[in-house]
């Protein structure tokens, strides 16, 4: 909840988008363990999946892409080439885009 609203998140927002961002970071059985007891590669997946459901005027991604198993880099590739055309499309003077 707090990556979510720091992300600009509302609580209906979260509310209204947590069964995606659950299903897409695969960590639903995970989700009564405190997150500190999550692995790096945990906590890359369920920032990652909150960070691909929020509308973003900026969003900066290093690396994410490489963390995690082999298991969820695919879905997260495809996640981002679903997502990067979008971006680019923006027509704002204030967008930068490196791929």
């Amino acid at each position: 909840m707090l990556n979510a609203s720091l992300l600009g998140l509302t609580r209906p927002e979260v509310t209204a988008k947590f069964d995606a961002i659950v299903d897409f970071s695969e960590l639903e059985r995970f989700l009564d363990e405190p997150l500190r007891t999550y692995s790096s590669g945990m906590v890359a997946r369920l920032g990652f999946a909150i960070a691909i459901h929020v509308d973003p005027e900026i969003l900066v991604l290093d690396e994410v892409l490489a963390v995690g198993d082999a298991r969820f880099q695919p879905s997260a590739s495809s996640a981002w080439d679903r997502w990067q055309p979008a971006a680019q499309r923006c027509s704002s003077s204030r967008t930068r885009w490196r791929s």
